[in-house]
Order: C-alpha cells, then sequence, then structure tokens
C-alpha cells in the first residue's frame, strides 16, 4: 500500500453538493495516498463501517462542535468545507487549525470552501432582470459586493487568512444546481441525492395546489448541473495540488453553464403538476402573502432575486461543463414525479352516476389523492369528457359493465376497486375479482374492493299494506346470514364475501338505502356526474305523468333514508380505516348508510301536497297506484319503493362516520325535487 502523503478533512459529506465531491475524491488517483476524514452527524453512526469499507475516516460530529473543527483542521493538508456556507464560528474554528497547521508544519493548507452565487442576490421579488453580470476574472468588480450579502461575510474571513498568508484559499460558488446525484454514496444511503432550489419550488407547487413564481418571475439565475459542479471542485483541486490555480483574492470561482428566468422554471413545474393532476393550470400564478407565511415553505422568497455570473476561471483550467439549461428544464418532470410518487392505484366504476360522481369528487379532494393514481371507467358516449378528466388528474378507461376482460385488466393492476355501478351485475363483479386475484397473485398482498351493494337485499313483499318489525343492525351478522341468496344484489354480495374468506382480496360492502337530494360537486358542475337519485324522483315523475301523487297500496311499508353527502362520508370513512387496517372486512366488512325511516305514505303525501300546489296534482292526498300506473313503460318499477327494508348502521358509526342529515331534511328535499322536474323534464 503507498504511503499516505495528504491528510484531507472534509465537511459535507451527506450533503448534495458535498456527497457528489467526495464520491470523486474516492475514485480519484490521489486517494490511494491520501487519507480523508469525514465529518458525520451522530445519527449517522449507523454508517460507520459503510464509510470505512470505502477507506474513509469517520469523526463524529457537527457544525456546533468548534473545538472539534479546530483538532481535525491542524492536522490536516486540506481542508474541503461543503457544509454551511454562512456558519461563520464553525469557519473561523476550521480557519484557526489550519492556522496551527501552518505553524507546525511551515507549509500553507488549501481551504476549499463552497459558497454559492447567492453572494450576487438582488431585490428584484420577480420583478424585473438585472442586466449586472459578476465575471470571476474580475476581482476588483466582485469586490464591491457589500459584506452584508448571504455568504459574504464568510467568505471575507477566509479571504482575510490567504491574505495572512496561513492558507491558500480557493472558493467556489456554485448557482442553481439541478439533477439527482448518482453516486457510489447514493446508493449505500449515505448521501442526499437531491437540489434544494427546484425542489423547494416543486414542493410549494404541491402544497399550494398550483405550480407558482415570485412576483412576476422576470429575474435571472445562473445554472449548473450537479455533475458539472463536481467536476469544478476536482479542476480546483487537481490545479490547487500542482499550484496552477489562482487561489486568494483571485481564487474565486463560479460554477455555471446557462441561465434561467424564474418564469420559464415555474412554468415547467406548472405543466408538469397540471399533466399530474396536481395544479389547476398549467400557467404558474404568482406566490402570495400567505403562500409565503407557509412554515413547510419557507423561503421561496429567494428565489425571486437576481444572481447573474459568469465562471471563466474554472474554464480555464479545464473545466469543461457539458449540461446546459435546456437540460435543467428536462430535469424538472422527473423531479416533480419523485416528489408526487403514485402510492396506490384506484380503479373506480359509477363515476358519472349519483353515488359514484360524489364519491369521486371527495377522493379528489382527499389527502391520498396526492400519492393516488384513480383510473375511472366510462362509458364511450362520455368520451368528450375525458380532456376534462385529464384535467383533473384522472384516468379516464372508456367501457361498460358488459366488458368483462377490460375489468379484469384494470382491476388487476388496482391496489382498491371502489364499486359503484350496477349492484347486481355478477358477470361484471365475477370480471372484477379475476383481475384481484390476479393482482394478490403477482404483488401478494390483498387488493381491497369497496362494493356499493344496497338496502334492497332486505326486501319484502309488503307492496304497501303493513310496516315490518324486522330491523337489520350490520353488527349482526347472524342475522344477515340469514337472507335468502335470490334476494336482490345478495348474489352479487354472497361472490364478493367468498373472494374475501379465499383471502385473495379484502371486501367492504356499504348498503345505501333511499338516498335523496341533489348532489353538488366539482364533477356535477363540470357536467360529468348525474346529480339525482332514484326513488324520490321515480314517486315524483309517476305522479306527474298520473296527474296525482301516488303510492304503492297503503303506503304503509318503511325504508330508511340518507343525505347524499352523508352516504358520501361513510364511503370515505370506511375508505380511511381500510387503508389503515381498522375497518372490518368480509363477513364482518358489511357497513348499512341510513340516518332516519320514513313511511312511504308520508313521502307520497308530500310529493301530492306539492303537486297540488303546483297545479300538477289533484288532490293533496296521495292515491294508490293502479294495475294500469305499474304497466306505464315510462315508470317502471314502481312497485319496488312498497317494501320494507328497515336497518341500522352502527357498524360504520363504530369508525368515526357521524351523519348530519335527518328524515326532516328529506322531507324538505322534496319540493325542490318536485321543481326541478318540472323545468327540466317539461311536465
Amino acid at each position: 500500500m503507498a504511503p499516505v502523503n495528504k491528510h484531507i478533512f472534509f465537511t459535507g459529506a451527506t450533503g448534495y453538493v458535498g456527497g457528489t465531491v467526495l464520491s470523486r475524491l474516492i475514485e480519484h488517483p490521489t486517494y490511494e495516498t491520501t487519507e480523508i476524514s469525514v465529518l458525520i452527524r451522530p445519527s449517522k453512526k449507523d454508517k460507520i463501517t459503510v464509510l470505512e469499507s470505502l477507506g474513509l475516516k469517520p469523526v463524529f460530529g457537527t457544525y456546533d462542535d468548534l473545538e472539534l473543527l479546530e483538532n481535525q483542521a491542524s492536522k490536516s493538508d486540506i481542508v474541503i468545507a461543503c457544509a454551511d456556507a454562512d456558519n461563520l464560528p464553525a469557519t473561523e474554528a476550521i480557519l484557526k487549525g489550519l492556522r496551527k497547521r501552518y505553524e507546525t508544519t511551515g507549509t500553507q493548507p488549501l481551504l476549499i470552501h463552497t459558497s454559492g452565487s447567492g453572494i450576487l442576490i438582488d431585490d428584484a421579488k420577480g420583478l424585473y432582470a438585472t442586466d449586472v453580470i459578476y465575471d470571476d476574472l474580475n476581482p476588483d468588480q466582485i469586490e464591491t459586493i457589500p459584506p452584508t450579502q448571504p455568504h459574504r461575510g464568510v467568505d471575507l474571513v477566509v479571504l482575510r487568512a490567504d491574505d495572512d498568508c496561513y492558507i491558500k484559499s480557493f472558493i467556489i460558488l456554485p448557482s442553481t444546481i439541478y439533477g439527482h446525484a448518482k453516486t457510489k454514496l447514493v446508493d449505500l444511503g449515505i448521501q442526499n441525492p437531491r437540489s434544494i432550489q427546484i425542489p423547494q419550488f416543486i414542493r410549494a407547487g404541491l402544497v399550494k395546489g398550483q405550480g407558482g413564481m415570485v412576483g412576476k418571475g422576470e429575474n435571472i439565475w445562473t445554472n449548473v448541473h450537479i455533475d458539472d459542479i463536481a467536476d469544478l471542485f476536482i479542476v480546483v483541486y487537481e490545479n490547487a495540488l500542482s499550484e496552477k490555480a489562482a487561489h486568494g483574492r483571485e481564487g474565486l470561482y463560479f460554477g455555471e453553464n446557462g441561465e434561467h428566468k424564474l418564469y420559464d422554471v415555474a412554468k415547467a413545474i406548472s405543466q408538469t403538476l397540471f399533466e399530474l393532476g396536481r395544479g389547476r393550470s398549467p400557467e404558474p400564478e404568482s406566490f402570495t402573502e400567505e403562500d409565503y407565511e407557509r412554515p413547510e415553505i419557507s423561503g421561496i422568497y429567494f428565489p425571486g432575486t437576481n444572481s447573474r455570473c459568469r465562471g471563466r476561471r474554472g474554464r480555464l483550467l479545464g473545466w469543461d461543463p457539458k449540461y446546459t439549461t435546456e437540460d435543467l428544464l428536462k430535469s424538472i418532470k422527473p423531479e416533480v414525479e419523485s416528489m408526487a410518487p403514485v402510492d396506490k392505484h384506484t380503479f373506480l366504476t359509477g363515476a358519472t352516476g349519483y353515488i359514484g360522481g360524489t364519491v369521486l369528487s371527495r377522493l379528489i379532494e382527499h389527502p391520498t389523492y396526492e400519492t393516488t393514481e384513480i383510473s375511472v371507467l366510462i362509458r364511450p358516449s362520455k368520451k368528450d369528457k375525458i380532456p376534462v378528466l385529464e384535467s383533473l388528474g384522472l384516468k379516464p378507461v372508456l367501457g361498460t359493465y358488459d366488458d368483462l376482460e377490460l375489468l379484469k385488466d384494470e382491476a388487476s393492476k388496482a391496489d382498491i376497486v371502489i364499486a359503484c355501478a350496477d349492484a347486481d351485475n355478477l358477470p361484471a363483479a365475477e370480471a372484477i375479482l379475476r383481475g384481484m386475484r390476479k393482482r394478490h397473485e403477482n404483488t401478494g398482498t390483498q387488493p381491497l374492493l369497496i362494493h356499493t351493494s344496497g338496502a334492497g337485499i332486505l326486501v319484502d313483499d309488503a307492496r304497501g299494506m303493513y310496516p315490518t318489525d324486522i330491523i337489520y343492525d350490520d353488527l349482526n351478522l347472524d342475522q344477515i346470514e340469514s337472507l335468502a341468496p335470490t334476494q336482490p344484489h345478495r348474489d352479487v354480495d354472497l361472490t364478493i364475501l367468498q373472494a374475501d374468506k379465499d383471502n385473495y382480496i379484502k371486501s367492504f360492502i356499504v348498503h345505501p338505502c333511499t338516498i335523496y337530494a341533489h348532489s353538488k360537486t366539482k364533477l356535477v358542475d363540470l357536467g360529468i356526474q348525474n346529480p339525482r337519485s332514484i326513488q324520490i324522483p321515480q314517486l315524483i315523475r309517476a305522479g306527474l305523468i298520473k296527474g296525482q301523487g301516488g303510492m304503492v297500496g297503503k303506503g304503509e311499508n318503511i325504508w330508511p333514508n340518507v343525505h347524499i353527502d352523508d352516504m358520501a362520508d361513510l364511503f370515505i370513512v370506511v375508505y380511511e380505516n381500510a387503508l389503515s387496517g381498522k375497518a372490518a372486512h368480509g363477513r364482518e366488512g358489511l357497513y348499512f348508510g341510513e340516518n332516519g325511516e320514513h313511511k312511504l305514505y308520508d313521502v307520497a303525501k308530500a310529493i301530492s301536497q306539492i303537486l297540488y300546489q303546483l297545479g300538477k296534482g289533484k288532490s293533496p292526498e296521495p292515491e294508490s297506484f293502479t294495475e294500469e300506473d305499474y304497466k306505464r313503460p315510462e315508470i317502471k318499477g314502481l312497485d319496488f319503493p312498497g317494501t320494507n327494508s328497515r336497518f341500522r348502521g352502527k357498524r360504520g358509526r363504530l369508525l368515526g362516520w357521524n351523519p348530519k342529515y335527518t328524515t326532516e331534511d328529506l322531507f324538505k328535499s322534496i319540493k325542490p325535487e318536485v321543481e326541478y322536474m318540472i323545468k327540466h323534464e317539461r311536465f
């Protein structure tokens, strides 16, 4: 083994710049005869073995351990400082140690110090570009920079030490650095692979839900790729060793290979966020005072400054940067994607329906949406809605419940399936389950199925003649399992429960009852979703056609009811608790949605009174539907509301579901529903 002839003390080894430079040094020809001590935080002590396996000498401490810094510097021929560029006490401690080294050896140790082009900033606030361009071959120009500028106080102390002839200083000033670092230290989990400025802007856009900029984004910064700036460090290092590199007053090296306007970066970020469904518009918006005050994106005003420079001194030594501003702009999309990863894939059916659209609107606004890709099944007749759906970050899949192979394929790619379409389509349910079995076989995990059934599983043959005393409870499994497989929806439910029993899915079956009220969602506003329910509008339509409010039999039968907003809330409560593993599934995973009951007579009476008041009915009292009424094709299925279906939804409430609307709200909803139908269906 060759003898050690140089000792290096290196700070910032786990950082973006420092780790990349250190990786270059490990591969450098001088490494064979160099001992490198690296300052490592105590929190990284688990990396000792890895660092030592690379031939490095870990030194535990931080920039607050001033005696440690002084001691390490006093034993070093070279210090490469890639940590905090504004920590004056740490820099002074390192310089004290280097002075000791000089006094002990009689030679001037080398200090390669990392500053930054932040020394050049102004107060543009994104409103204008500057014509002032600093040149690292013009020391007189650089010396006009006030000592109050960022990093400048530290730089001046370093330069004074060089003036005092006990060190040779080489100050490197990177600009906006971009690109992921791809180094051995990154692979080993030691180094941060990412920059600060552009990720900071992306993070601000993700928090804001829209790409942004400071002011108008007119200000200009220079930029440099991480690989190019690491090359500059190595060029300076090599030329400092051979005494070809200028030091002190003439030893400032700007790292740049292009310029960008803040607007252009903000535009690229906004465009990508928009494409990923994480931004409202492809055009950047100016940050607001409220944005600047958000603690999670502090310091976003800084990129609104100007900082322009030319790095000619490094080029004279042989530095040859390869990446340009075009590469910076190309790097933004993968950077955004890496910061907004897709964690879950969801396949949702019934997206344009009353329930499905309301649930989907909730999911779009849910915190998990940031890391979820949602594919939505859309009928080919709705293909004109594709651009709108895509603008919301959704992935439209054209097809119907008859496209069994398509259903299977989409389910096979999904971690979660939310089925809000036809509750009686057994072939479609079986196709989805085949796909989910495939998902389980490929991943080893059980995908989640949130399936929409309904209170129809409980119906009897009352025909409006009597109420039932039988009330089902979703905590009473034996009672529910006594239901006949011939009940509506039940064959599909049983097939799903069997799949859960076979352990290749986790199933959560949600049972709505009589849902009422218009859905008021983003998807309704965009013309994508049906805003209306079925049962009560069906009775209203029958009354308008008949010219009189009606009911099945005497209207003595009873049904539970639930507001559309409360029903959507139940889906979200089940969804959240399914994700966290707190929600019961399979046999115990049936969730009844109700918050009140009504007799059919009372609903029919409310409809009849309103029709009578509006001159659309003969009497405020409802009449029983006749055999002739039941045969009318335009109001088919009228016998169904004459059944009994009573249940209590306790299981959802145990998970935190808190429905707000009651039967009183159902009755309040009837008049606007009648008026809407008269207006829009031309009665």
